[in-house]
């Protein structure tokens, strides 16, 4: 029997594996996943301001008169200054983040192996698969599929 003034053996879980693989993917996903969106929140920011339709409807016809009477060339040859270019459109970021984005899959899938926490495996291939999302949503769709079956050939090897 037990008496009252026994308390239950309470320790902390202890992880007999670490997680050193699963929490490096997870801060690659997590960088993958800012860098991926961040520009679709700033760059709006740095965009200019569309000229009112009057405005441009003038231009245009002022450009055909000076084409029809011949003062300027055709197509392109005075070309008009470009706005400075928009840092937050850069392609850099882009493939920054898809490397980012492949390199939390490829931590996610060697914690996977190693078996790391599953919870961190799992935010781990979320956030790769939400880092590659932003560019292209089939190729997330597929590395959230070979997720799942992974998971489910995980589950049906351990009841076996």
């Amino acid at each position: 029997m037990r008496r009252m003034d026994d308390s239950p053996d309470v320790r902390a879980p202890r992880h007999s594996r670490s997680t050193l693989i699963g929490g490096l993917g997870l801060a690659c996903g997590l960088v993958a996943l800012g860098v991926s969106l961040l520009p679709s929140w700033t760059a709006p920011l740095y965009e200019q301001p569309a000229k009112p339709l009057p405005t441009r409807a003038s231009e245009w016809i002022g450009q055909l008169r000076d084409y029809a009477t011949g003062t300027t060339q055709p197509e392109g040859a005075a070309q008009q200054a470009d706005a400075a270019p928009n840092p937050w459109r850069s392609p850099r970021l882009a493939v920054t983040s898809r490397l980012l984005a492949f390199a939390a899959l490829a931590c996610a899938a060697i914690a996977f192996v190693r078996r790391e926490d599953a919870r961190m495996v799992a935010c781990t291939v979320a956030l790769g698969a939400g880092g590659i999302a932003a560019y292209s949503l089939v190729t997330a769709v597929v590395v959230l599929l070979v997720a799942l079956t992974a998971v489910a050939l995980a589950v049906a090897a351990r009841r076996a």
